[in-house]
C-alpha cells in the first residue's frame, strides 16, 4: 500500500479510528459509538474538507486530494484521507484526531411526533406502535434526505430527552444478516458488528438474533420474540425477568449510479422488560383456574348431593372384565370364597343366566381369573329391576347407576374482567345397604372463557378435566344424614393469547374434599306432600397447572361454606309416578384465590319418578342473588337421569366403563379390538384415564332367537370419540356388529378421524 504524502513524518494516534460522512457528520467512532450521527462544528469540518478536498464531493463524487492531508493543530491535529466503499457513499477516515463533544455542533433535529413515545410503552401493543412509529419517521426522513437520513436519525433515536429513548426502552436497526447499524442502548457493544452467532438467551442459551430476524421477516406486520437479556437500567444484570422484542422489516429503495434501483432491507426493533401481556395472562389464568376449580367442586357437590337425596331401588346386573355374571358363576365364586352374595341376588342372577343372551363363555373361579387391566378396561354395569320396582328385604343391598349434567356461567369479579362457562357430565354407580350408601362417580368437565387485555383484544382460556369422586353417605336416623366425598382429576388448559398470537397448553391436576349434612324438619309423608329440610356443605379444592415456557406453574386454593333451607312438595301421578318440586334459599361464604366474601343463593328443581319404568328424571337451577364481591355473577342449570332396564337386556340401558392406562399389549390389542375406536389406525389409549358411556336399546329379533341392540356411545377423553352402531346376538354362538366412529385429533382441532368397522364372532 502506498502511504499518503507526509504520513511517515506525522506522529499520529492510532488507538482508535473515526469515519466522517461527506455531509460533515460522525459516521463511526471506534471508541465512542454513541457520537455516531452527530454533526461536526463548522471549523472542524472545514479543516477536514480542505485537507481532503471534500468540498468538491457534492458535484464530482471524487476527492480533490486523493492522498489526504494533515489537519491543523488548532482542531487537534491528525490526518484525514478520503475513500469510497464498493457500492457505498464516500467517507473520510480520520487518524490521530480524538473527536469529542468539543468538536461537535449543537443541532436541533425534528424528532417527529410518534403516536406512542418510549415512555408510553407498557405492553406488546404499545411496543408495536412504538416501533412502527420509528419506522415511519425514518421513511419520512429518507424521502427528503436520502441516505443521509440513516446517519442523521441516530442522534434523534439516541437522545435520552427525546421521544425514542426512555430507560430500558430503546430502538435498534440492523440488516437481515444481523449486521447492526444502530443500537440505542449499547452502541459500543453492538453497532457495526454482526453478533448473530454470539448473542444468546441468558437462560436458555439459544441464539437471539436468528429468532428476531425470523419474526421480523416472516410477516409484513413483523412479530414478537421472548427471551432473557441484559436490562441497561439494571446494574445487577439479572436475567430473571424476560424481555419481549417486537421487530419488523422494511425495504428501502436505493438508486445506483446508472439510475437503476435496488432494495435495501432493514429491520427495526425494540423490546420491553417484564412481558406485561404474559403477566396479565398469568394473573388471568390463575383467576380462571380458581373459579374453574370452585365451579367443578360446586357441581360435584350438588350432583352427588342430589343423588344421595334420591333413594335407590332395584337389583344389579353386572359385567366384569367383559363377562356377564350368571347364577352358576356367582354360586361357584361364592362356594370358593371369592364372592359372598345374598340369596336373592343369586336368584336374580339365575334369571339373567337363564336368558339365551347370556355370555356363552363360562366363568368360574377355576377358568377365569380377571386381570386388573381387564377389570378396569372391560367392566360395565347394567341395572335391571324387578317388575314392581322393589328393593328386596332387610339386609339386602341395592345398586343404582345414575348420570347427571350441569352447566354454570360466571362473569366479573376480582382481577381482570372474565366471562366463562363450565359444563360437566357425570356418571356414577353406588351401593346402598342399611343406613349407608357408598359409590364412585366419574365426570368429564369442559370450561371456556375469555378476558380482555385492552379495549380491543380478548384472550381465550379453555380447560378439560376428567375426575373421579368416591363418596359415602350415612343416615344418622330417619331425618338426618351426613356425607363426604373426595375428588381427583387430571386434564389440560389451553391459553390463546390473541393479542400476541401465542397459544399455550399445560396439564392440570385437581384435588378436593367435601362434607355435607341434611336434616329433614318435615317430610312429605307426614305433612300431606310438603317437606322442609336444612342442608349444609363445605368443600376445599386445589387446582395446579404445570410449569410451561410461556406460563409459570399455578397453584390455586378455594373454599366454600354453604347453609340453606329447602322446601318441597310432592304430587302423586298416574301409575305410581311422582312429581316433586323444590325451592331452596341459602347463604354461602367463599374464601381463597377466587372471589371472596358472603353471598345469597336461590335454587329450584323438579323431579319426576316412574317406578314402573325404573326412571327418575330431574332438573335444577341455581343462581347467585348477591355477593360481597362487587360485579361477580354466577348461575347454573343441571339435569339428571337414572335408568333401570329389564334383566333380559331388552329395552333402554346405560353402560359405564372407566379405564386407566393401556389395557393390553400390542399383540393382545390386535386380537381384542371390540370397536371402531381401537380399529382406527392412529388411535392411542389415553394413559391418564377415560370413561366410556353408552346408551342402548335392545329388542327381540329373528323370531325371538336373537337380540338386536342399537346404541350410541361417547368416550370422555382428549379426543372424545363418538360411536354409533348396531349389534346382533343370535343365541350363544354368533355375534355381528356394525359400528361407525368420529374422533377429534386432540392436538389439532381442525383434524378429525372417521372409521367404519364390521365385526363378527362365532363361539363354540
Amino acid at each position: 500500500m502506498r502511504h499518503p504524502r507526509g504520513w511517515r513524518a506525522l506522529e499520529v494516534r492510532l488507538d482508535h479510528l473515526i469515519t466522517v460522512s461527506t455531509d460533515g457528520r460522525v459516521f463511526f467512532h471506534s471508541d465512542r459509538a454513541a457520537l455516531g450521527g452527530r454533526p461536526l462544528r463548522q471549523a472542524v469540518w472545514a479543516a477536514i474538507a480542505n485537507a481532503t478536498g471534500a468540498a468538491a464531493l457534492r458535484t464530482t463524487q471524487n476527492f480533490g486530494n486523493p492522498d489526504g492531508g494533515v489537519l491543523p493543530a488548532q482542531i487537534g491535529g491528525g490526518y484525514a484521507i478520503g475513500f469510497k466503499r464498493a457500492g457505498g457513499n464516500p467517507l473520510i477516515l480520520l487518524a490521530g484526531l480524538d473527536i469529542g463533544e468539543a468538536h461537535l455542533a449543537m443541532e436541533t433535529v425534528d424528532p417527529g411526533q410518534p403516536a406512542v413515545r418510549a415512555d408510553q410503552v407498557v405492553d406488546r401493543a404499545t411496543l408495536k406502535a412504538f416501533v412502527d412509529g420509528a419506522t415511519e419517521h425514518l421513511i419520512d426522513l429518507y424521502r427528503t434526505d436520502g441516505r443521509a437520513a440513516f446517519t442523521k436519525v441516530k442522534s434523534v433515536f439516541r437522545d435520552p430527552n427525546g421521544p425514542w429513548r426512555h430507560g430500558p426502552i430503546y430502538l435498534f436497526i440492523m440488516e437481515p444478516t444481523g449486521y447492526t447499524l444502530f443500537h440505542g442502548a449499547f452502541p459500543d457493544k453492538f453497532e457495526f458488528r454482526t453478533p448473530t452467532d454470539t448473542l444468546r438467551d441468558e437462560v436458555t442459551d439459544l441464539l437471539i438474533l436468528p429468532q428476531i430476524i425470523q419474526a421480523a421477516s416472516s410477516s409484513p406486520d413483523g412479530g414478537y420474540v421472548r427471551y432473557f437479556f441484559d436490562n441497561p437500567d439494571d446494574d445487577t444484570d439479572s436475567a430473571t425477568i424476560p424481555k419481549v422484542t417486537y421487530a419488523r422489516q422494511h425495504d428501502f429503495s436505493a438508486r445506483r449510479p446508472d439510475g437503476s434501483t435496488f432494495a435495501v432491507p432493514l429491520i427495526f426493533g425494540a423490546g420491553i422488560y417484564g412481558d406485561p401481556a404474559s403477566g396479565q395472562s398469568q394473573s388471568a389464568a390463575k383467576d380462571w383456574l380458581a373459579r374453574f376449580g370452585r365451579t367443578v367442586a360446586s357441581q360435584a357437590v350438588d350432583m352427588i348431593g342430589d343423588r344421595l337425596s334420591t333413594p335407590a331401588s332395584g337389583k344389579a346386573h353386572a359385567q366384569v372384565a367383559g363377562r356377564t355374571l350368571n347364577a352358576d358363576t356367582l354360586r361357584t365364586w361364592q362356594a370358593s370364597g371369592n364372592l359372598a352374595l345374598a340369596e336373592e341376588s343369586l336368584d336374580d342372577a339365575a334369571a339373567i343366566g337363564g336368558s339365551s343372551f347370556a355370555d356363552p363363555r363360562p366363568v368360574s373361579a377355576a377358568s377365569f381369573t380377571p386381570s386388573i387391566n381387564d377389570l378396569l378396561f372391560r367392566s360395565s354395569f347394567y341395572l335391571p329391576v324387578a317388575a314392581d320396582g322393589s328393593a328386596g328385604g332387610s339386609g339386602h343391598g341395592r345398586w343404582a347407576l345414575w348420570g347427571q349434567a350441569a352447566w354454570t356461567e360466571f362473569d366479573g369479579g376480582s382481577g381482570l374482567s372474565q366471562e366463562g362457562q363450565v359444563k360437566t357430565g357425570m356418571l356414577g354407580v353406588d351401593y346402598e345397604i342399611g343406613n349407608m350408601i357408598s359409590g364412585l362417580a366419574v365426570s368429564r368437565t369442559w370450561g371456556d372463557g375469555d378476558f380482555e387485555v385492552d379495549a380491543t383484544e380478548e384472550n381465550d382460556i379453555e380447560t378439560a378435566l376428567t375426575s373421579v369422586f368416591p363418596y359415602l353417605r350415612y343416615a344418622l336416623g330417619e331425618r338426618m344424614s351426613v356425607w363426604g366425598m373426595l375428588g381427583y382429576g387430571e386434564g389440560s388448559m389451553w391459553l390463546d393469547e390473541n393479542a400476541i398470537d401465542r397459544s399455550t397448553k399445560t396439564d392440570l391436576e385437581m384435588n378436593m374434599g367435601a362434607l355435607g349434612f341434611r336434616g329433614d324438619l318435615m317430610t312429605a309423608s307426614e305433612s300431606g306432600g310438603f317437606g322442609l329440610a336444612v342442608k349444609s356443605d363445605v368443600f376445599i379444592v386445589r387446582v395446579e397447572s404445570d410449569d410451561h415456557e410461556n406460563l409459570s406453574s399455578i397453584d390455586t386454593d378455594t373454599r366454600r361454606l354453604r347453609l340453606g333451607v329447602e322446601g318441597s312438595r310432592e304430587m302423586a301421578l298416574a301409575r305410581g309416578s311422582l312429581l316433586r318440586s323444590s325451592l331452596e334459599v341459602g347463604v354461602r361464604y367463599d374464601e381463597g384465590d377466587a372471589d371472596t366474601g358472603a353471598g345469597v343463593e336461590l335454587g329450584g328443581g323438579l323431579r319426576y319418578t316412574c317406578p314402573e319404568k325404573g326412571l327418575i328424571m330431574e332438573a335444577n337451577a341455581r343462581g347467585l342473588l348477591a355477593h360481597e364481591q362487587s360485579g361477580y355473577d354466577e348461575w347454573g342449570v343441571s339435569g339428571s337421569i337414572q335408568l333401570r332396564p329389564g334383566a333380559s337386556q331388552r329395552g333402554l340401558s346405560l353402560t359405564l366403563a372407566p379405564s386407566w392406562g393401556v389395557a393390553s399389549s400390542g399383540v393382545q390389542g390386535l386380537w381384542s379390538r371390540a370397536d371402531a375406536i381401537s380399529a382406527a389406525s392412529s388411535y392411542e389409549a389415553d394413559p391418564r384415564g377415560r370413561l366410556d358411556a353408552e346408551v342402548a336399546y335392545g329388542m327381540g329379533a329373528l323370531g325371538g332367537m336373537g337380540l338386536l341392540t342399537s346404541y350410541a356411545a361417547v368416550e370422555f377423553s382428549d379426543s372424545n370419540p363418538f360411536r354409533v352402531g348396531t349389534r346382533l346376538n343370535v343365541g350363544r354362538s354368533l355375534e355381528l356388529s356394525l359400528e361407525g366412529l368420529h374422533r377429534q385429533d386432540p392436538d389439532n382441532s381442525d383434524r378429525s378421524e372417521n372409521a367404519l368397522m364390521l365385526q363378527s364372532a362365532v363361539y363354540w
